[in-house]
């Protein structure tokens, strides 16, 4: 998408470019883990980003293809999805109230999203108990460190 990665022993560090550029078609079978996140910073992206062959997300905590588009357009981006696949247009996300599904993976993704979305909040935030049970307060150090302050109109995780 455009993003320098710079990978040193002990920190991995990711530089973004002014406008990201998307990776058109993307199949993420054997990563379909990360499929949320993609979806999640997808409407940042210059084009349409297309996710495929991650019909096993519909099975998983949540029916994830579902749970990301949901909350995508709860925050006004424009996105489709079908059986295995979701594309997802470049847009402006605003504020809104995301689902989580108590699925740990929307919540951690749609944070990302909030990153520079203002206002994005989560009805069941606890749901990262599962994996990351301190994700919200070290989410939260690391956008203070970027001068993004979570507490003053950012996601409220």
């Amino acid at each position: 998408m455009g993003c320098r990665v710079d990978v040193d022993d002990d920190s991995v560090t990711v530089t973004g470019p002014a406008q990201m550029r998307s990776p058109g078609t993307v199949a993420m079978r054997d990563i379909s883990d990360t499929m949320m996140t993609l979806a999640a910073i997808a409407p940042f992206a210059d084009a349409p980003t297309r996710i495929t062959d991650v019909a096993n997300c519909r099975v998983k905590e949540s029916d994830r293809i579902d749970a990301i588009t949901t909350a995508l357009t709860a925050c006004g981006v424009s996105n489709r999805s079908g059986p295995d696949w979701l594309e997802i247009d470049p847009g402006t996300p605003t504020g809104a109230l995301v689902r989580t599904r108590s699925d740990h993976r929307i919540a951690m993704s749609m944070s990302v999203t909030g990153l520079r979305t203002p206002r994005i909040e989560f009805d069941e935030p606890s749901c990262v108990a599962k994996t990351f049970p301190q994700f919200h307060e070290e989410f939260a150090a690391l956008a203070r460190g970027w001068d993004l302050p979570l507490d003053s109109g950012r996601s409220r995780v």
